[in-house]
């Protein structure tokens, strides 16, 4: 699960030190995007791996490959989420 307070900042953090071992571990779970307004929750939505292979997963892979180095928390956008994941809770 990954959330976000969408008052202070517009995407999702991820991983300090991503790199293939961690997106081996992304690409084997479902995700749980929660979001909320200070501290009020406004909506959560569900991600599969295979929806955030090709626009993230892959390209994170492909920086990693040809850097050889962790990748500093690369981010998520939250419209992106918004737009391609399924809703499942709303306030």
């Amino acid at each position: 699960m990954k959330s976000v307070n969408a008052d202070l900042t517009s995407s999702f953090s991820t991983h300090h030190h991503l790199n293939p071992t961690i997106l081996e571990k992304y690409r084997e779970t479902e995700w749980i995007f929660a979001i909320y307004n200070n501290i009020e929750l406004a909506s959560i939505y569900h991600m599969s791996p295979i929806d955030l292979e090709f626009p993230y997963f892959k390209r994170w892979e492909e920086k990693w490959n040809a850097t050889g180095r962790d990748i500093n928390n690369p981010k998520i956008p939250v419209r992106f989420v918004q737009a391609h994941g399924i809703l499942i809770y709303e306030s």
